[in-house]
């Protein structure tokens, strides 16, 4: 699958945070972890969103530029990473099955820091970066 695709998958998770109203001519999983799931393993980290339909993605380690945790008190607290030579972000919510799982594997791969992760933690609304610091906004 593409990761135009995914992106796009990403969006539709990112609105339905929001409070979009999705159809309800299907009946929908109420829980997020129902619905995105997270692996990995050495080739990279495996998305899989299965709405009315299954669409899954790899996002490979090598491609990971940089990272942020974002917590937020009224939505779902996310890893947001950036892609090398692309424009392309990848959101996945920590609500995720495996989301939790995945922060913590991200020091082990030397993506993120689990300094980062405990100052995070310590706060009611922050986004940290690795490596540190936003190069906007």
């Amino acid at each position: 699958m593409s990761l135009a695709l995914l992106i796009a998958a990403v969006a539709l998770v990112a609105g339905v945070l929001l409070g979009a109203r999705l159809s309800l001519r299907a009946k929908q999983p109420a829980r997020l972890a129902d619905w995105f799931k997270v692996s990995w393993d050495d080739e990279g980290i495996h998305l899989e969103l299965s709405r009315e339909r299954v669409a899954t993605t790899t996002v490979p380690w090598r491609s990971v530029r940089r990272v942020r945790l974002k917590i937020e008190p009224r939505l779902s607290d996310a890893l947001v990473l950036w892609l090398e030579d692309t424009d392309q972000l990848v959101f996945i919510p920590l609500e995720a099955a495996g989301g939790q799982e995945l922060l913590f594997e991200l020091p082990k791969r030397g993506l993120f820091t689990y300094e980062l992760i405990e100052r995070a933690m310590t706060l009611a609304e922050t986004s940290v970066w690795f490596p540190d610091g936003p190069s906007v906004g």
